[in-house]
């Protein structure tokens, strides 16, 4: 089985690549093909996401529709992050992922992200 992830951010940096994924309960595991020797953990029900990178890049977002949450990165060069994450639209379908976002550090928003994951 495979995946198509794309995102791209405020500045127009844009991140796209496909690749196999194993699918526990409600779990889907494959390779973060954006930076080295990284898995993502990906798990979503009807209401929220939650993803997880570990490896040389670890982070833990979740996103919860009208929450405002806490996000937390760390790459191997030993930049570590602790963020909130402004929500603007989670969209769940049986095939496709959308997530549209903005990255705030101490008050100020860093970035605004968009991502979309499809399932083949």
């Amino acid at each position: 089985m495979f995946l198509t992830f794309k995102s791209i951010d405020n500045e127009g940096n844009e991140i796209k690549f496909q690749t196999e994924y194993e699918k526990l309960d409600n779990k889907y595991i494959f390779d973060d093909l954006s930076v080295e020797n990284t898995k993502v953990e990906l798990m979503m029900n009807d209401e929220n996401v939650i993803i997880n990178r570990f490896g040389d890049t670890e982070s833990k977002f979740v996103f919860i529709q009208g929450v405002d949450t806490l996000a937390y990165y760390k790459n191997s060069l030993g930049l570590e992050l602790k963020m909130n994450i402004l929500i603007k639209k989670i969209t769940i379908k049986s095939k496709q992922l959308y997530l549209e976002y903005d990255l705030i550090l101490d008050f100020d928003v860093i970035s605004s992200h968009k991502i979309w994951i499809l399932f083949h």
